[in-house]
């Protein structure tokens, strides 16, 4: 994949990531706020449970690339130590493979439901007596899903590239090299 292409995927990778971020800090905020307004002044601030019920997966979709790209997805490595190198990078290439169709699909699915909620302007009532849109939230997990499928790519590229080039060293996986993690 071109290094221009490999750059952009990786910057808004880490836009995701931080905007996740900015999101969870925002909600631990307005959450500290509402506790501390309704338990020393019986007074909760309106609709922070509802925002923040509604943001949690924000975070959690638009962080998906970001963790990806950060290799922080849990992965069983149960045979892996006995492949070749090569063997290894074969698999990790058709593992990636796979996790891009099923991002694929999602991404897709998610898209046409974010559609739909944003065309008929969805909404959830919320215990503060008002309409809170859910719409934008939806379209926001589906780019999330697109940003975890253009990072599939990347990685896919890089790991074809670098088994191409014969540069490839997988990470340790022997029960061995795991010896003093824990």
């Amino acid at each position: 994949m071109g290094a221009k292409l490999g750059a952009l995927i990786t910057g808004l990778t880490r836009i995701g990531g931080m905007i996740g971020l900015i999101i969870i800090a925002f909600m631990v905020l307005a959450t500290m706020a509402d506790v501390t307004m309704r338990y020393f002044f019986h007074r909760p601030i309106a609709g922070v449970i509802e925002y923040c019920g509604i943001l949690l997966p924000v975070t959690v979709f638009l962080g998906l690339a970001a963790t990806q790209q950060a290799s922080g997805h849990i992965g069983v490595t149960l045979f892996l130590h006995r492949l070749s190198p090569q063997g290894r990078a074969i698999q990790e290439i058709i593992n990636l493979l796979l996790c891009l169709a099923f991002a694929l699909a999602l991404a897709s699915q998610t898209w046409k439901g974010a559609m739909y909620a944003y065309a008929i302007k969805e909404y959830r009532y919320g215990v503060i007596g008002q309409d809170i849109p859910v719409w934008w939230a939806k379209i926001a997990m589906s780019i999330g899903f697109w940003m975890l499928s253009l990072q599939y790519l990347l990685d896919i590229g890089n790991k074809w590239s670098q088994w191409r080039s014969g540069r490839y060293a997988p990470k340790p996986t022997s029960p061995e090299s795991q010896k003093g993690i824990l």
